[in-house]
């Protein structure tokens, strides 16, 4: 015969397991959220440099940067929750 008290323990427990697999989860989850954001941010400079090297040499007399002379970006940046990201 199953009692309230039996029952209410049975999802108890049942509810402990499921915190213990999202702490774990998420755990998992981190490290590589961390190196993604890290990737973006060392990709995000490197934008910022091509494109102020892009400016300065524009601004040199007698210099310009043909399309023939610009490297090809692989794709275009935007803003995204607060950072710079590529996207496709």
């Amino acid at each position: 015969m199953v009692t309230m008290g039996s029952l209410l323990g049975e999802l108890a427990r049942r509810e402990a397991v499921v915190r213990q697999r999202i702490k774990e989860t998420h755990e998992q989850i981190a490290a590589p959220a961390s190196q993604l954001e890290d990737e973006q941010d060392r990709l995000s400079r490197l934008t910022i440099t091509r494109e102020t090297v892009e400016e300065i040499w524009a601004k040199q007399p007698g210099r310009s940067m043909s399309p023939k002379d610009r490297p090809a970006s692989p794709g275009r940046v935007k803003r995204r929750f607060g950072r710079r990201c590529w996207v496709r």
